[in-house]
């Protein structure tokens, strides 16, 4: 389920004012990348992702209809270089270990260690093991509860 935006107060995720989430998947798809975590949404447990769209034409045109075709050409172009510079750091963090499905699964290693989103907030940075940088681009959240 994808969290729609709504006239409710604080009209966030209650997890954008934590100060670390430990991720526990990211997955690259020909979709888009999507940092998976565990979290609380009023107050249930429930498996959280940050997902960053492909912005394909489509994409675009499908969630930016208001925007007139030269702004739409304008924020694609921007919008395409900051995913393809995010899906490149990914790659180049993650890439030998991707399995067949293009997911990194960080809760079955054996190390424990898990990558960090940082300060959603006011930074919405990203880190592991002395790598930083932030996650910009379009962003979904998507929910899906606990059974």
């Amino acid at each position: 389920m994808r969290f729609e935006d709504s006239n409710s107060s604080p009209n966030m995720p209650d997890f954008w004012v934590e100060e670390v989430l430990e991720v526990d998947e990211i997955s690259l798809c020909r979709h888009g990348i999507s940092f998976v975590f565990l979290t609380r949404q009023n107050e249930n447990l429930i498996i959280a992702s940050l997902f960053f769209p492909e912005p394909t034409p489509e994409f675009m045109e499908s969630r930016m209809a208001r925007t007139s075709k030269r702004d739409l050409d304008g924020e694609r172009v921007r919008l395409v270089d900051r995913y393809t510079t995010l899906r490149w750091r990914i790659e180049e963090l993650f890439g030998g270990s991707f399995d067949e499905y293009g997911r990194v699964v960080f809760r079955e290693m054996e190390s424990g260690e898990r990558p960090e989103i940082l300060d959603p907030y006011n930074r919405l940075s990203f880190r592991w093991k002395g790598t930083e940088f932030d996650l910009r681009g379009y962003l979904d959240v998507y929910f899906t509860q606990l059974m």
